[in-house]
């Protein structure tokens, strides 16, 4: 009676119909058991991308660049439009020259912003300066701030990355130092510069001529006080006769570094016995707990080393005997401490020169270096009684300097004797930041608050300007390192400002 007729016929004008509904056409589509084709895209029509999108991309992208050390000709590289592409069909990366135009630009109005804040500021800035010697050979001269803000905010910053060219004196490195510190404009801010203990340029001699430049006002010389930790570790170790031991075991640990073959036998061995394996640290004289770290390494694959001494005859010449592991747990533990100390006293989000005292004291009592420690050998208890012997020679560098002192007194965790009505107020948690303590108490104290934002704003150490030197390895490499001085200079203080300030450089 009715004849049959096909479901596609059926539907057709339905859908025509329905098409333009977009939720009766997906209930179309349920209903009726339609499903996108094989093979079939989907047709998406994006928002154009305006000049504000493109400006904000542009300036993400150059702020990538300079805070991780890319080339300016990345922007140009191949794989890296192919890549652009993907994400944004229509968006064009600038070239490589308009990357170093507009970074160049942006160093110069950053540090017409940072200019502005140190001429409003009214408290000190003291310094850090160390000298570096580049992959390609080039001498370099560090120099960063660090302050504490009106608002109690603390803050540091790199202030120059310059070429240090011979002699290296330590007054052709002063004249560079000062010729950037005036052009700053904060020649009568400064209040103290940290340096090494070496007899290079970079060394305790420069802060002498510029406490000479500064004079009458006020200026702290001081000494790096983790190095000096690292002087009292390393003349503790020599006055103990140490060489006999250390020496075959950085044979060892350089050994198994340059051979594959051996790096795979010990890894395989650590496998069979459960050590953790570890590529050996290197011994460095110029690096801090190098000495720890590389007896650290090495005991925790004390079974794997061992059995593969035992099991193979051709290791006899980088071997060393079964009492050396013995001594090697005793500078472990006796060197753990200084560790740690030199460690803490080379933060650089908060403030250090204040706890160095506590710091001295922690060692001094809890490293057992007063009294014999049963735990130790006696060759460990003689070991520990040179190092304590050397860390109170240098005591008199440590916590005997006036700045030091007077930041030991305004931390208040720590505070011993001033002024009555200070001393009757409690002693506040050793997690509270004494930018919060003063703070709160500026209006009570407002001289000790002034003593206390230019005092405390000291580091204890250079490592702010050994990071940098960790930064301009990236910046200046094997395959990138043509670059000029200035240049690498205003990329160098652009990528520390970066990660200081953010992008809008609100210091």
């Amino acid at each position: 009676m009715f004849r049959e007729r096909s479901t596609e016929t059926q539907t057709e004008p339905i859908l025509l119909i329905l098409a333009g509904n977009r939720h009766v056409w997906a209930r179309a589509t349920f209903c009726f058991g339609l499903g996108q084709e094989r093979g079939q895209q989907l047709l998406v029509f994006a928002r154009a991308f305006g000049k504000n999108e493109t400006r904000l991309a542009s300036e993400a992208l150059y702020d990538w660049i300079a805070n991780d050390q890319q080339a300016f000709l990345a922007t140009e590289h191949p794989a890296f439009l192919r890549f652009v592409k993907t994400l944004r069909q229509e968006y064009e990366p600038p070239s490589a020259d308009t990357v170093r135009r507009h970074l160049m630009a942006k160093y110069d109005e950053s540090k017409a912003k940072l200019k502005t804040h140190f001429e409003g500021l009214d408290s000190a800035i003291a310094l850090t300066t160390d000298g570096w010697t580049a992959p390609n050979d080039d001498p370099y001269l560090c120099l960063t701030g660090h302050w504490i803000t009106p608002n109690w905010q603390h803050r540091s910053c790199l202030l120059a990355f310059v070429l240090f060219p011979a002699p290296h004196s330590a007054q052709n490195a002063f004249q560079l130092l000062w010729d950037c510190i005036r052009d700053w404009g904060i020649d009568r801010k400064i209040s103290a510069c940290v340096t090494d203990n070496t007899a290079t340029a970079s060394a305790y001699n420069i802060s002498t001529h510029l406490q000479a430049a500064v004079a009458p006002r006020p200026f702290h010389k001081m000494r790096c006080s983790a190095h000096l930790l690292r002087l009292a570790i390393k003349h503790g170790l020599a006055d103990a006769k140490t060489s006999d031991i250390l020496e075959p075991l950085r044979k060892f640990s350089n050994t198994v570094r340059r051979s594959i073959p051996l790096s795979q036998k010990l890894k395989e061995m650590c496998a069979r016995t459960g050590d953790t394996y570890s590529r050996p640290k290197r011994d460095m004289d110029v690096r801090w707990n190098s000495t720890y770290t590389m007896l650290q390494g090495l005991l925790s694959m004390e079974t794997a080393i061992a059995r593969l001494f035992r099991d193979d005859s051709d290791l006899q010449d980088v071997a060393f005997s079964s009492i050396t592991w013995s001594y090697m747990r005793d500078i472990v533990a006796i060197l753990a401490p200084f560790a740690q100390a030199t460690e803490f006293l080379q933060g650089l989000k908060f403030f250090t020169l204040g706890t160095v005292a506590q710091t001295v004291d922690y060692l001094a009592h809890r490293a057992a270096l007063r009294e014999t420690n049963a735990s130790l050998t006696a060759w460990g208890n003689s070991l520990a009684l040179h190092l304590g012997a050397h860390l109170q020679h240098y005591c008199v560098h440590l916590i005997d300097g006036t700045a030091t002192q007077f930041a030991t007194i305004l931390h208040p965790a720590v505070k011993m004797s001033l002024v009555e009505s200070y001393l009757t107020d409690a002693l506040v948690p050793k997690v509270h930041l004494p930018t919060d303590f003063w703070k709160e108490k500026a209006q009570r104290y407002p001289a000790l608050a002034k003593m206390a934002r230019d005092l405390l704003a000291i580091p204890a150490s250079t490592a702010p300007s050994e990071s940098m030197f960790s930064r301009g390895k990236l910046l200046i490499s094997d395959r990138r390192n043509s670059l000029t001085s200035s240049t690498v200079a205003r990329m160098m203080c652009l990528d520390n400002w970066l990660t200081q300030f953010g992008s809008s450089f609100a210091a």
